[in-house]
C-alpha cells in the first residue's frame, strides 16, 4: 500500500472518531522539493547533500525520500 493512502487512512480513522461527523475529507497535494524544507534548505538542496544537514536520514546513508525509516 502506498505511504499516501495509508497516511489517508490513519487521518479518516481518527477524524470519524469526532462525534457528530458526518463526512470526512481528507486533501492530499504533492510538492514540489523546491517549495519546502527544513532549516532554510531546499528538500532538493537537502537531497543533493549541500545543505549541512547533521544526524539526518541523508548522513546516515539511506537515499530514500526520508519516509522509510
Amino acid at each position: 500500500m502506498p505511504l499516501y493512502v495509508a497516511i489517508c487512512r490513519a487521518i479518516s480513522n481518527r477524524i470519524q472518531m469526532i462525534p457528530s461527523r458526518e463526512w470526512t475529507h481528507v486533501t492530499t497535494e504533492e510538492v514540489d522539493t523546491d517549495n519546502w524544507g527544513f532549516g532554510g534548505y531546499t528538500t532538493t538542496t537537502i537531497r543533493e547533500g549541500c545543505a549541512p544537514m547533521s544526524g539526518t536520514w541523508l548522513q546516515r546513508g539511506d537515499q530514500t525520500d526520508g519516509n522509510n525509516r
